[in-house]
Order: structure tokens, then C-alpha cells, then sequence
């Protein structure tokens, strides 16, 4: 008898212990959903410690390592869950979900490949969750969201978070229509769901209609009074709909409902800092949580983030490196390594930037961007060879702009290079031939390889640019190309030539000030020829006014003593 009644109990164990199970996921989950994190997790590593062979509690463990930014650890739930069961098709899903974070989409597709074949595409929750991974990234797939998620819908045509994920596809699809319809059918399955509502507001904030967006924010809390994310999309939604007085009310509901989860209290310093601008209480809150978790990477990540835009760049430099010194690398990003840079240089750590801006390239060379950021610190720095380089991989990945050949062209300058100056010079003005000053580099290059100026070089290039430029926009420019012209036309004994350049010159009027020498000699070389050509009057009166400009100059005031000058 003792023996049947054991039997019993143990059948009743066998029969009970799915049931609970499901449930206690299904709560998970729910928590997960309302951005519980630590209490999810407690939930789902419950499951695990029961021992009951199912990988679905290591999915959705999985789930919340990756919402709260620990990727590794979220691959090592999925991994431990593919252990557990193989022929499951949902950590196969979350291991393609991990590879597209880390930006191999051949291994993601691998994985979602296997997710479908092990579930005989017969299984509404696999498409479901693929659905799901293609909008959990940072560059969403929308398309490819919406296709996985009509096909779970066709599976399953009464499960309203099919429609409500549905939803999310289409918004981020920019299709704000079937957005709205896809959110209204999920409360017609499932009317006392607050996510639902929840999701519908955020369709009406995106079009402005906040009146609309806080009416079914705030019946979601209604339905949920400790739905943490709706207090803090209403923070926003009072702010865009100018009733500040709720605002405080509804950050301080959302903080105490975090109490005591601090991947909550993290997600909430994120929101105020990035999302917000509100970067006072968000570094407010990121010490609070420095208090319960020290030396925490991702507040020191956004402290960074809130410094550097408060302009305390010693504050942000010192919170980026020891982002740096406590993150894994697997939580680094591209924009960790911007912010670092950006504050570097602001406390002169040039070589600091430097190597944040080729970090930045290594993780991902399509920013091309980041080249001619690199190529403007290096040429910053003096470094023309790495300025160089750094243009050539930026043009080399993406279309050239003049720009980009202008600077080229300097750094070959710079390296007394000048036949490949000279060419990208060439092609920077093809680029954009009426812009006058590119012929003025083409000049240069000519000066350098006639620095004596007895080939006349650079002749047809200032001529061209004096052609194009305007006088009043490139002043120095125009003095320096007319006296270039009317120095080789004086060498070659072309005095007609000479004077038109010389007049020219004087008829810009440029600031004596700041032309003193130029205009000195146009002075002194027009009195030469004005007296050459038999008219000593003119040659008296600009050999004067030569003289005002050095009244010191013993050489002219002889010169215009043997001109008979009496003054």
C-alpha cells in the first residue's frame, strides 16, 4: 500500500510539475516584458536549479543577459540550453541572435536555419522568437521581422503577442497603419494585457498625437499599476505634451518600483542621459548605482557620455578609462570608443584618440567616417604619412570628394611628393573646377618644384585661379598670384605685362598692413618701368608712395633724388 500511495504522489509530481513549470515561464517572461530584469532572472534560474529537462528557462535567461548588455554570458544560457535539449529549436535562435550582435550574419543565419529545420517549421513560437531577434538589433531588420512574424501568425492566428510583436515590425518599418491595426487586434485577443496599450501609445507619440499616446499609456497602468515602463514613457509623453508638473510624479513611481533591481536602475540612468538629455539626475541616479554595484562599466559608460556633453572633459576622459578597465570586450561599442576620443582630445591625449579611432576601425572597417576623423588627427599632429594613409583607405571604401583629394594633395605636399600632390590637385579640381583656390595648390606645387622661380611654373595656374577667384573673398590669394606674374614678367623684361599685373594688384586695394612688402615692390617696380618709358612725373609719384610705405628706405629717397624730386 505505502508503495502505490509513493507511486501516486510521484505521478501527481509528473503530472504537476509542466503545469507549474509553464507557469512560473510565463511569469518570467511577464517580468521580462515589464523590464523586471532581476527579479526575470531570479525566476528563471529557479527553473534551472529544479533540473527540469527543458531549455526554454535558459532561452529566456539568455533573454535577459542580453537586455541588460552581457552578450557572453547571455551565449553561455543558450549553449548550456542546447545541451540540455538539441532537437530545441529556441536556443538555436538565441545563439543567431548572438551573432548578429557581434556582426557575423552568415553563423546568425546558420543558426536560424537549424531553429526552423528542428521545428519542422510547424512551431509558432520559433518563427515567433526569430521575428523577435530581427528586431532586438541595433541595425533592425524589419522586413525580415515581418516576414517570420506572419508566418507565426499563420500558425497561430489567437496569439496576441504575434500581433502585438507584429506591431513593432511594422512600425519600425515606418508603416504606422497596419502598426496601429496589428496593436488593436492583440487587445481584441488579450484586452487586460498592458503591453498592448503600451505599444499603441508609442505608435501615437511617433505621430505626435500625445493626447492619443498618454490616454492608452495610462490605461496600461491602470490594468498594471507597477508596469515600470509605461511611468517611464509618461515621463517623456508629459514632457512633449508641456504638463511638467506630472513628470517628477512619474520618474520618482518608475525609480520605486526599481527599488532594489539594478539592471532596471541602469536602464533608467541610460534613458535620462541618452534619451532624455537630462543629464544631471541621470548622473544622480548612475552614483546610486555605483553604491550597490562598484565600479559598474556601464555607468561609467554614461557618465562618460553625460560629462563629455556637460563639457567636463577631464570628468568623461577619467569615467572612459575605467569604462575600459572594468568592461568586458564583448560590451564595447563603436560609440564607447567615439566618446573616449572626443574627451581625449579635449585633455590633450592626442595618441589616445588616435588609438580609439583605429579601435573604432578594427571592430568595424564599413565606418568610413571614422578614416577622415583619423586622417584630420593625424593631420592635426603632424603626422602627414598617417593623415595619408587614412584618406587613402577613406576613399578606398568610399566615394572621393574634393575634399578628400585637397587634403591628399597636402600631406603629398608636406612629404615633398609633388608629382602625386600635383595629381590629386587635379583631381580635387576636377571634382569641382570652379572652385578658384584648388588652382592656387596647383601653384604651389609648381613653386616647389621652380623655387626660383626662372621656369614660371606655376604661370597658367595662378592665371587660372585669378580667372575664377573672386578678389574680395581671396584677397591674399589674388596679391600673391599678381605679384608671382608680374615678378616673371619683370625677369623677362615684359614691362607691358608687368605693369597691367603690377595695376591690377594696386586696383584690389589690399591692407597695406598686411601687404606692405607686396605693395612695396609693385610701387618701386612701377616707378622702374614709368621712368623706363620716359615719363618721369608718374615714376616721382609712385617711387612717393613707395617711400611712405618705408619712409626709412635710403635707396629710394636717392632714386627719387635723381629724379629731380624736391620734396
Amino acid at each position: 500500500m505505502k508503495y502505490l500511495q509513493q507511486i501516486c504522489i510521484l505521478s501527481l509530481l509528473l503530472l504537476s510539475g509542466p503545469f507549474v513549470f509553464g507557469q512560473s515561464i510565463k511569469e518570467g517572461k511577464n517580468l521580462l516584458e515589464k523590464e523586471s530584469f532581476g527579479a526575470a532572472k531570479k525566476i528563471f534560474k529557479q527553473i534551472i536549479a529544479t533540473k527540469v529537462n527543458d531549455p526554454e528557462a535558459y532561452f529566456y535567461l539568455g533573454e535577459v543577459y542580453l537586455k541588460t548588455e552581457k552578450p557572453d554570458s547571455a551565449k553561455w544560457a543558450y549553449e548550456k540550453g542546447m545541451a540540455e535539449n538539441s532537437k530545441a529549436g529556441l536556443n538555436y535562435v538565441g545563439l543567431g541572435k548572438y551573432a548578429l550582435m557581434k556582426n557575423n550574419p552568415i553563423d546568425a543565419k546558420v543558426n536560424f536555419d537549424k531553429a526552423i529545420k528542428v521545428s519542422k517549421s510547424k512551431d509558432a513560437n520559433i518563427f515567433y522568437e526569430l521575428g523577435v531577434a530581427h528586431l532586438d538589433q541595433e541595425k533592425k531588420d524589419a522586413k525580415a521581422a515581418i516576414g517570420y512574424l506572419e508566418q507565426a501568425r499563420n500558425l497561430n492566428i489567437n496569439d496576441p503577442n504575434i500581433y502585438s510583436t507584429l506591431g513593432d515590425a511594422y512600425l519600425e518599418n515606418n508603416e504606422g497603419g497596419p502598426a496601429v491595426s496589428a496593436y488593436e487586434r492583440a487587445i481584441e485577443k488579450d484586452k487586460n494585457n498592458p503591453t498592448h496599450y503600451f505599444k499603441r501609445a508609442k505608435v501615437f507619440s511617433r505621430a505626435k498625437a500625445y493626447e492619443e499616446a498618454i490616454k492608452s499609456m495610462e490605461q496600461c497602468i491602470v490594468l498594471d499599476p507597477n508596469y515600470a515602463p509605461a511611468y517611464k514613457e509618461l515621463v517623456d509623453l508629459y514632457q512633449k505634451d508641456k504638463q511638467f508638473d506630472k513628470v517628477s510624479t512619474m520618474l520618482k513611481k518608475y525609480v520605486s518600483l526599481q527599488e532594489n533591481d539594478v539592471d532596471a536602475r541602469i536602464r533608467l540612468v541610460k534613458y535620462l542621459i541618452y534619451n532624455a538629455k537630462d543629464y544631471d539626475n541621470g548622473l544622480a541616479e548612475a552614483k546610486k548605482v555605483m553604491e550597490l554595484s562598484p565600479n559598474n562599466p556601464t555607468m561609467y559608460r554614461w557618465i562618460a557620455w553625460a560629462q563629455l556633453e556637460k563639457g567636463n572633459f577631464q570628468e568623461a576622459f577619467n569615467a572612459s578609462e575605467n569604462f575600459f578597465k572594468y568592461a568586458e570586450k564583448s560590451n564595447i561599442y563603436a560609440f564607447d570608443y567615439e566618446n573616449y576620443a572626443q574627451s581625449a582630445l579635449k585633455v590633450k591625449k592626442e595618441s589616445v584618440a588616435v588609438e580609439a579611432y583605429n579601435k573604432i576601425l578594427e571592430m568595424d572597417p564599413s565606418k568610413v567616417e571614422y578614416y577622415g576623423k583619423l586622417a584630420d588627427l593625424y593631420r592635426e599632429l603632424g603626422n602627414q604619412q598617417g593623415a595619408l594613409d587614412a584618406y587613402k583607405m577613406k576613399i578606398a571604401k568610399s566615394k572621393a570628394s574634393a575634399t578628400d583629394y585637397f587634403y591628399i594633395g597636402n600631406a603629398y605636399l608636406a612629404l615633398d611628393k609633388f608629382k602625386e600632390a600635383d595629381t590629386a590637385y587635379i583631381k580635387m579640381i576636377d571634382l569641382n573646377p570652379t572652385w578658384a583656390p584648388g588652382y592656387i595648390k596647383r601653384a604651389e606645387v609648381a613653386n616647389k618644384m621652380d623655387p626660383d622661380k626662372k621656369l614660371g611654373l606655376a604661370v597658367p595656374f595662378y592665371e587660372q585661379f585669378l580667372a575664377k577667384g573672386d578678389s574680395t573673398k581671396h584677397t591674399r590669394d589674388f596679391v600673391v598670384a599678381l605679384n608671382y606674374l608680374s615678378s616673371i614678367a619683370m625677369e623677362r623684361d615684359d614691362y607691358s605685362g608687368a605693369k597691367q599685373q603690377f595695376n591690377r594688384l594696386l586696383g584690389i586695394n589690399p591692407d597695406p598692413n598686411k601687404y606692405r612688402g607686396q605693395l612695396l615692390n609693385a610701387y618701386n617696380n612701377l616707378g622702374f618701368i614709368s621712368y623706363k618709358e620716359g615719363n618721369k612725373p608718374l615714376a616721382i609719384d609712385y617711387y612717393r608712395k613707395a617711400l611712405a610705405l618705408d619712409p626709412t628706405n635710403e635707396d629710394i629717397k636717392k632714386g627719387l633724388k635723381g629724379l629731380g624730386d624736391k620734396r
